[in-house]
């Protein structure tokens, strides 16, 4: 029968709409985002009061982070967009950390909420034929849900330093909703330029992001076109921008440093085929067993751990069963993409993923948990999908089965999504203290170096250091190369009078750790306690050589200079120390009392 010109009309699929995250689409209740984006604040409402620990150091030491003057200097900086929120955060709340947890929060439901935009879009795409355009909104919602709240995502939220992984893990989500959106839109230009800024963007955040252009292209094939011509001869010019961003990893340095060694560095290498503590092989055969411990946290999160100590695998026998379940799970997702992209994407996201911090380049640790950040979606899109196929197959074709289904699916996820928010609301309560953190890596790993001296320093703040000192030579026994138990242990004696011993401690710092320029400056310190004005300058000069912006070491080399007779050095050496830090008004009344011919009124050196 002839269709009219109306009918004909009717039956042709609409032009899909073009909204910011699916905003508007009527297959998506408006309850979900909301409950969302709640649900996962509600997990998280006790991360507020987590401390600065372990890599947070950075914020409290590194003048670029609370200085635009500074940060200027750090311009191709591999994590650009990172240190310039950690900057914002500085200017308006120093280091008072609710503002540093609010803003991590913050990009987390952001990732959150684009996370279920694309994976909307993904399971109403011409790939995803198995999935029902009704239930897309929802399957989205719930595996949106279950990664926002899971506990294995409180390493790049909660632990402030680990802004990066998440933030990149944002620019990565945003750069395949991009994809998909272009697909959908293919006379837009806004959709194809946000995918390449929003990658460009990741490229500034972390190195793992290096997969995204690569991940993008196989996502287009898997879910929006029908061969590789397709993607090719559609979006090409897309897919070349997105790799052309690749060029910012080789401005900022990453490619260089992952082939630089150690002997041309000043400090230590901990990325690359530089670090010496494992090669290239030996590292693979060890991600074997990792990636296996990423998957059981993912199911069951029960060994949560800020600071893993994982053994490294010196050979294959050591990896052989890991290693042949990674193998077996990455041969069947190469033969499921030949029948199936949609289906293998799955595990195309999270090998692509993990790719750059678990293959065969070397990194010092071998393992940390933030790494799954964006992984664990793969590893939740597969149990939800799967577990909702069983669900929907498991009643007869009748009208008893919507109820049914609706109802034990329902279950199932408000079981699972409590179960996870209560897991993640009780690890951030390990944020509340480094006694408490630390004391959890214990738990689970007594003879740990790294968390016994860690410890060790909660122990003197807490002005015990007695026990702070038995800690550090415990530290020291477990590993005696260890350069932050060594400069704690030595600065510890130093403030109890142990002179002699201190010097020993501090003198076996190296050059690339890096608490060197803290230990020049402390034996500069018992230099000139003991009268000896040129060896302590020597050190002053060695500390501000080795940190540039150290506002204390050049305080206390213009002291010892002024002591010594020098008074044009220490007049130079106190306006450094003021521009630095020029509230310091000790170090204004001295240069004052100097370029007035006065001699310096008294007083002990800076510690």
């Amino acid at each position: 029968m002839k269709q009219t010109h109306s009918e004909r009309r009717s039956a042709a699929p609409e032009p899909a709409k073009e909204t910011a995250f699916g905003a508007g689409e009527p297959r998506a209740p408006r309850w979900l985002l909301p409950v969302l984006l709640l649900a996962v604040t509600a997990a998280y409402a006790n991360s507020f009061r987590g401390v600065m620990l372990f890599d947070d150091f950075y914020l409290e030491t590194s003048p670029h982070l609370q200085d635009i003057r500074y940060f200027k200097e750090h311009l191709l900086s591999s994590r650009l967009l990172v240190d310039l929120t950690f900057l914002l955060n500085h200017a308006v709340h120093e280091f008072r950390v609710f503002g540093y947890h609010l803003v991590n929060l913050v990009i987390h439901l952001f990732a959150c909420w684009t996370l279920f935009a694309l994976l909307r879009r993904t399971f109403e795409s011409p790939g995803a034929r198995s999935i029902p355009h009704q239930r897309a909104a929802v399957l989205a919602f719930a595996i949106a849900l279950l990664w926002g709240l899971h506990p294995l995502q409180t390493q790049s939220v909660t632990y402030i330093s680990q802004r990066a992984e998440s933030m990149m893990g944002l620019f990565y989500l945003l750069t395949l909703y991009g994809v998909a959106t272009t697909a959908q839109n293919p006379a837009s230009y806004r959709w194809p330029t946000l995918a390449v800024l929003m990658c460009a963007a990741g490229m500034l955040c972390k190195q793992v992001m290096v997969t995204a252009p690569l991940i993008a292209m196989l996502y287009d094939r898997a879910f929006w076109a029908d061969s590789w011509r397709t993607v090719i001869i559609r979006r090409w010019k897309l897919h070349a921008a997105l790799a052309a961003t690749w060029l910012l990893l080789l401005l900022t340095g990453v490619v260089r440093d992952i082939f630089t060694s150690a002997a041309t560095v000043n400090g230590p290498v901990t990325v690359g085929f530089g670090v010496s503590t494992v090669s290239p092989l030996q590292y693979l055969w060890t991600q074997t067993g990792v990636l296996l411990h990423y998957l059981r946290l993912s199911v069951w999160p029960d060994q949560l751990c800020l600071d893993h100590v994982w053994p490294v695998a010196s050979s294959f026998r050591e990896a052989a069963i890991p290693g042949l379940a990674m193998l077996s799970l990455l041969v069947t997702t190469i033969v499921a993409w030949r029948r199936s992209p949609a289906l293998a994407f799955s595990g195309i996201w999270f090998f692509g993923v993990l790719l750059p911090t678990s293959s065969f380049i070397p990194i010092q640790d071998v393992i940390f948990e933030h790494r799954m950040y964006l992984s664990l979606a793969a590893v939740i899109t597969l149990v939800v999908v799967a577990v909702d196929g069983l669900l929907f197959r498991a009643f007869p074709n009748s009208s008893s089965r919507p109820g049914a289904y609706r109802v034990i699916a329902t279950a199932l996820l408000i079981s699972a999504a409590v179960a996870l928010g209560v897991r993640t609301h009780l690890r951030n309560r390990d944020y509340h203290s480094i006694e408490a953190m630390w004391s959890s890596v214990l738990a689970m790993y007594p003879d740990s170096p790294r968390a016994t001296c860690n410890l060790g320093g909660a122990r003197m703040r807490a002005s015990l250091v007695a026990e702070a000192e038995q800690l550090y030579r415990r530290a020291l026994e477990l590993q005696p190369r260890l350069s932050e138990a060594r400069y704690n242990l030595g600065h510890l004696l130093l403030l109890t009078d142990r002179n002699d011993e201190a010097a020993k401690h501090l003198s076996a710092v190296p050059p690339i750790a890096l608490e060197y320029a803290d230990a020049q400056l402390d034996l500069g310190t018992i230099a000139a306690v003991s009268g000896k004005l040129d060896e302590a300058i020597s050190h002053f000069r060695e500390a501000v050589r080795a940190r540039p912006h150290f506002a204390d070491a050049y305080f206390n080399l213009a002291c010892a200079l002024a002591e010594s007779g020098n008074i044009e050095g220490a007049k130079s050496a106190f306006r450094e120390a003021l521009r630095l830090r020029p509230d310091d008004e000790e170090a204004a009344r001295r240069l004052h009392d100097l370029e007035n011919a006065a001699l310096p009124r008294g007083g002990p050196m800076s510690l």
